[in-house]
């Protein structure tokens, strides 16, 4: 289930980056680019569910992509994992990434949190 941007209460939310130039990361870049071929019909049965923010120019999927692409952009993803997870194939992956991209957001809205990736592990939050 996808929550439009305003019950998250992430409706026209923008934050610019706070680090210099040469510390470009991973998490600065988009996780989807806005298709360059219109596409406004739904999804067939048998397509990639994430064929929805690679290709639908739908209103919904504008959003969709605004929404993580925003939370992302804040997201310390430094080995790049979580951006690929949110754009590959697997649905698992892919709903896992954006649970945790939401968890992160709620999280460093009221407390520092860093976003731990170990070996083998799935990846935890921990209060700093």
């Amino acid at each position: 289930m996808l929550l439009a941007a305003d019950e998250l209460g992430l409706s026209g939310r923008r934050h610019s980056c706070e680090t210099s130039p040469l510390a470009f990361s991973a998490m600065h870049e988009r996780v989807f680019d806005e298709p360059l071929v219109p596409r406004t019909t739904y999804l067939t049965a048998t397509e990639p569910q994430v064929n929805w923010f690679l290709q639908s120019t739908r209103p919904e999927a504008i959003e969709g992509r605004r929404v993580i692409n925003d939370l992302y952009s804040r997201f310390p993803d430094k080995s790049g994992r979580m951006r690929a997870d949110l754009r590959g194939d697997d649905e698992k992956r892919r709903l896992s990434a954006l649970d945790e991209l939401l968890v992160y957001e709620m999280l460093a809205r009221s407390y520092r949190v860093e976003y731990e990736e170990g070996d083998g592990t799935r990846p935890d939050f921990r209060p700093v």
